[in-house]
């Protein structure tokens, strides 16, 4: 996947399933237990469940790019042997333009060029972003890093597909085909 169009294509869907997921991340706070203040940012800690939901919508309309969830930790050390990849070393996550470093997930295309993030603006980056990871030039420093195993990934993934999203993944089917049929009404 290079052309500007499938990018932009990523970056719609993406989109879609950052509209579809934001009001359900009351769900999964109240589910853990978890406050959101309001000086904070309603993603913040919502970049493991949506980044699965985001992977599960992508590997569906997008099929053959292999979208796994990947993530990255910052130096913690009751992380370390758990999760890190000692292989790819540390920091890893989401750094902000101050340069500090933050736990973070995301979905990549299988052959590392694309990540896709929806959850971002909880650190004052943008509420969507794909980002071309193949890019590496003087200008562009890369603000994600993968750093975490594959097993604890895929783990990731699967705790939170028992939670929520198999029921969010019929909702979202049901509501495509909903809007699908409003639009057909609209143009006939």
């Amino acid at each position: 996947m290079s052309s500007i169009i499938e990018h932009e294509e990523v970056f719609r869907i993406a989109y879609e399933v950052r509209q579809f997921i934001e009001p359900k991340w009351s769900q999964v706070r109240s589910f853990f237990g978890w406050t959101l203040y309001p000086d904070k940012c309603p993603s913040k800690n919502m970049c493991g469940i949506s980044s699965s939901f985001l992977c599960l919508v992508l590997s569906t309309k997008i099929p053959g790019e292999g979208w796994r969830v990947v993530g990255g930790s910052d130096p913690d050390p009751f992380e370390i042997d758990d999760v890190i990849d000692p292989s790819l070393g540390l920091p890893g996550g989401y750094r902000d333009p101050a340069g500090v470093w933050y736990d973070h997930h995301w979905v990549q295309n299988s052959s590392g060029t694309l990540a896709v993030d929806i959850t971002q603006d909880q650190f004052g980056g943008p509420t969507v972003a794909t980002i071309d990871l193949s890019r590496q030039d003087e200008l562009w420093a890369p603000s994600l890093r993968r750093n975490w195993l594959t097993d604890a990934e895929d783990a990731l993934s699967v705790c939170y597909d028992a939670i929520f999203i198999t029921d969010w993944m019929t909702e979202w089917i049901e509501s495509r085909k909903h809007y699908s049929n409003h639009l057909g009404d609209t143009q006939r």
